[in-house]
């Protein structure tokens, strides 16, 4: 049996490299593929911050599917 994930994107990270950009800090982890990033804004506070791609509109058991026996399911 394979593990279930919780991480779900709800928009495809193949959509978000098109608005990602190279990080702008100073972090030397920051490389290839985590290097791109996205500035997510809070309508409610008013506050901006970098965030991955990898990172970036994941919702925990978005497409997780209760099933009648009270297992889960995302397949």
């Amino acid at each position: 049996m394979s593990r279930r994930s919780e991480r779900h994107h709800t928009v495809p990270r193949l959509h978000l490299r098109g608005f990602a950009g190279p990080y702008a800090g100073e972090d030397p982890r920051q490389s290839g593929q985590d290097s791109l990033m996205l500035v997510q804004y809070d309508v409610n506070t008013g506050s901006r911050t970098d965030v991955s791609i990898a990172d970036a509109t994941v919702v925990r058991n978005f497409y997780t599917v209760v099933l009648p026996d009270g297992t889960r399911s995302d397949a």
